[in-house]
């Protein structure tokens, strides 16, 4: 329990740093402090987060990326916090991501220092960095009640 702990405390850090860092406008009332993990292996999509509801192309680091069924993320920048729907696909380049995976999305992990929490059934590859961390749950939930309007529904 104690690993759990300090690992929360690190993330939460991760997306204090993320609000500071995002050139998104972020509306005072979606605000992200204790929004994304909300029990074990249960995490809110919050409403600042971009949704790639085509295939996308991330190089600059430090977001939150929504990725629906179907599409593929490039990641480059690291740092980033990414939702992936049954059938998302990423690449990870610039490691130091923080993952969730749902059964039957793809993450291949190139950078290193990813963070991941996936569900069995997550197809994950490629795993070059060396350092990343997994943790697999048993089952992954996502609560959408914050997550963008026209988001992977």
């Amino acid at each position: 329990m104690q690993c759990k702990r300090i690992f929360i405390f690190l993330f939460s850090a991760l997306v204090l740093f993320s609000i500071t860092s995002c050139r998104k406008r972020v509306p005072a009332q979606s605000g992200l402090i204790g929004t994304i993990a909300i029990g074990p292996c249960t995490f809110r999509i919050p409403a600042m987060a971009y949704v790639a509801n085509k295939n996308a192309v991330a190089n600059q680091g430090r977001n939150i990326i929504w990725v629906c069924g179907g599409k593929k993320l490039r990641e480059n920048g690291g740092y980033s916090i990414i939702f992936l729907e049954p059938g998302a696909e990423i690449v990870s380049k610039g490691g130091g991501n923080t993952i969730y995976a749902k059964s039957g999305s793809k993450i291949d992990s190139r950078g290193g220092g990813d963070v991941i929490y996936y569900e069995s059934g997550t197809n994950i590859v490629n795993l070059k960095g060396g350092s990343e961390q997994l943790v697999e749950c048993p089952s992954l939930i996502f609560d959408y009640s914050l997550a963008p309007e026209n988001g992977c529904r």
